[in-house]
């Protein structure tokens, strides 16, 4: 079964997204957080998808020597998510995550 090419694509998607709301909030640009936002929900869309894809398709018998990717990066793209959402849903005048 042939899993990556789509699972690249969706990590490209994610990541052309975030640096996209990064440079127009960094600019101060309205649209910026409505980017932010839907890179969210993207992200948070291919972690459940993924979720229930890789036992079903028993994806970790494909791993190899790839198995540090999800092991290492799958927790860092769990934080990056949740803080992403606590700085975008926290009110204007509101100094703390």
């Amino acid at each position: 079964m042939d899993f990556a090419a789509p699972t690249v694509a969706v990590d490209v998607l994610v990541s052309l997204t975030a640096m996209g709301s990064v440079l127009l909030l960094h600019h101060n640009n309205p649209k910026g957080r409505i980017l932010a936002i839907f890179t969210i929900i993207l992200g948070i869309l291919h972690i459940v998808i993924s979720g229930y894809a890789a036992p079903t398709y028993k994806f970790a018998e494909h791993l190899n020597a790839q198995w540090f990717i999800p092991v290492t990066l799958g927790p860092i793209m769990l934080v990056s998510l949740f803080l992403s959402c606590a700085v975008l849903l926290k009110k204007a005048d509101d100094n703390t995550i």
